[in-house]
């Protein structure tokens, strides 16, 4: 499945930046039951960091190519709820390890995911993230600052876009 993901993603991102073609490719994948598939693959290897990866990139790409209605099939699939449940899983807990923990591409690829359901799916979006932890968690990852910048880059692009498309009620979460 981890290559297929792959494989699917890699797809969704060669060739021009605005070519129909991949819309095109991300809303066939949607009508295809991919983020079924997806969901139900998280849940089944829910320990295997390389295949999280995949799998959450793939929904990157999806949303960002697909846009609203691939967002909102990630959303009803609960493909948002399993990457929340994924980033939240990387947190370096005390006492508490296990092969998620820290992985730094991992949780890049959840935050890229997020992000993307969230520019896509506007304050929907950014309301269900936050409803979901989504901000604990991105506090958390940049308190636990394992000096990895990328990560570190794409907290700061979910936060501001959770503040930006989330409205007042998602600022009155931050802030809580």
């Amino acid at each position: 499945q981890r290559w297929c993901f792959s494989a699917l993603a890699c797809c969704l991102t060669v060739g021009e930046d605005d070519s129909p073609d991949r819309n095109v490719l991300a809303v066939h994948m949607l009508s295809q039951d991919t983020m079924s598939v997806i969901a139900k693959s998280i849940r089944l290897h829910s320990t295997s960091p390389s295949l999280l990866d995949c799998a959450a990139s793939l929904v990157c790409c999806m949303v960002m190519e697909g846009g609203e209605a691939v967002a909102d099939e990630a959303f009803q699939t609960g493909c948002l709820r399993l990457i929340l449940s994924t980033l939240a899983a990387t947190l370096d807990k005390p006492g508490e390890s296990n092969s998620l923990t820290a992985d730094a591409s991992l949780q890049q690829a959840c935050l890229r995911a997020l992000w993307a359901i969230c520019e896509s799916n506007g304050e929907l979006g950014a309301t269900e993230i936050a409803a979901d932890d989504g901000f604990e968690s991105i506090i958390s990852i940049l308190a636990q600052d394992q000096g990895n910048a990328e990560v570190h880059k794409w907290c700061a692009s979910l936060l501001q876009s959770l503040l930006a498309q989330g409205g007042d009620l998602v600022a009155e979460s931050a802030m809580l």
